[in-house]
């Protein structure tokens, strides 16, 4: 093939991404929102087999979700848009939000998880979210494809010039001769693979795209039958440097408490707010919960729902406030008239009435914690 030929082969291949990625969001966006509302009751009571199908239904649209998130990605360095969000990070930081979160995962699968990253600050320039990406992909992979008992081996370290993460697994390895080729986008070692592993071979595309973008670089040694071991490697970014970088790069970590009972809701707002800029997410299935919470970590913003059993939203605002003034509050509720809005009044900075779209709900996040940065 010709470098012209591949040039318009790559540049499909973006266009191919882009519109998928655009045209994807909106009906699953649409999809999550409305099994929310089912499960919620607001069109009628649900049967307990009923709800299990919801539940069923949103478990899947997040995959699905997860594949256009990835895919957003790719976009995103293909057209440079991610361009103007890197910082000062604290790669370990990262590392070891990937493996809390996909802790369960491993566990579930019978697989054994060892963990070498401990807890020197390593920084590197780069950006937040699609970092994270990079190493959760990392991790899926080696998931995905060792078997039950075997083993998964994160290790973190540092040289003068390079930060180094490896994943290591006892799985099926890769054959000589396709190491090379497991980055290249949709590539599938052979259709077998597909079959009984199932993906459309993005994921390690997006991790070398992410390492290359931050001028690193991604390797791996494999043997088939006794597994692999994937290196990536990030320019170490020493203290000097980090003082040089413009303060619009260094702005402050905001947290933010969702407070539902509703486990599905408080998923989908947490994936939703933490794709935020500079944003980590909590949450609490009610009052007492997120009062505990409140008593051992300081937040920015507290976003909750207003019936719940137990302690209700408006009761819980009224005791954040009095306990920790600093914390803005949000309210989401289907019971919105003029009574609860002079109710919050003294404790709640918006109220918002179901159903309310995700992205108004970033949007109202975003406005309030920009006001906090302004002061």
């Amino acid at each position: 093939m010709t470098t012209r030929q591949n040039a318009i082969m790559d540049q499909l291949e973006s266009n191919i991404i882009q519109n998928v990625s655009h045209e994807l969001r909106t009906p699953l966006n649409i999809i999550l929102s409305v099994s929310d509302l089912m499960n919620q009751g607001y069109f009628g009571v649900l049967a307990p087999e009923q709800k299990d199908a919801v539940v069923t239904i949103v478990t899947h649209v997040k995959q699905l979700n997860h594949l256009v998130e990835q895919l957003g990605i790719l976009m995103e360095i293909d057209e440079g848009t991610y361009e103007g969000y890197e910082e000062p990070l604290d790669f370990t930081e990262i590392v070891a939000h990937v493996i809390e979160e996909k802790t369960a995962a491993f566990e579930d699968a019978n697989l054994f998880l060892n963990t070498e990253i401990g807890s020197q600050t390593l920084a590197v320039l780069g950006h937040a979210h699609h970092l994270e990406e990079a190493v959760a992909c990392l991790l899926d992979n080696a998931l995905k494809f060792t078997p039950q008992d075997g083993s998964v081996s994160v290790r973190l370290q540092a040289n003068d010039d390079e930060v180094i993460l490896e994943v290591e697994d006892t799985g099926i390895g890769i054959p000589e001769g396709e190491t090379e080729k497991i980055f290249s986008r949709f590539y599938q070692i052979d259709d077998s693979i597909t079959r009984q592993y199932g993906g459309i071979g993005l994921g390690l595309s997006l991790v070398k795209s992410v390492v290359q973008n931050h001028e690193g670089e991604i390797k791996v040694t494999s043997q088939v039958g006794q597994g692999s071991r994937f290196t990536l490697k990030l320019p170490k970014l020493s203290k000097e440097k980090i003082d040089q970088v413009p303060p619009i790069y260094q702005q402050p970590q905001r947290r933010i408490l969702v407070v539902d009972d509703e486990k599905n809701v408080t998923m989908f707002l947490k994936d939703g707010l933490e794709a935020l800029p500079n944003c980590t997410v909590d949450v609490a299935h009610d009052g007492e919960e997120a009062l505990e919470i409140l008593k051992k970590d300081s937040f920015d913003l507290m976003f909750t729902d207003y019936k719940m059993p137990g302690i209700d939203g408006m009761s819980l605002a009224e005791r954040v406030r009095e306990v920790y003034p600093e914390i803005k509050i949000i309210m989401i509720t289907a019971y919105y008239n003029q009574e609860l809005l002079e109710e919050a009044q003294t404790s709640i900075r918006h109220i918002l009435e179901k159903p309310v779209k995700l992205a108004e709900i970033r949007n109202i996040v975003q406005e309030t914690l920009e006001h906090l940065e302004s002061k």
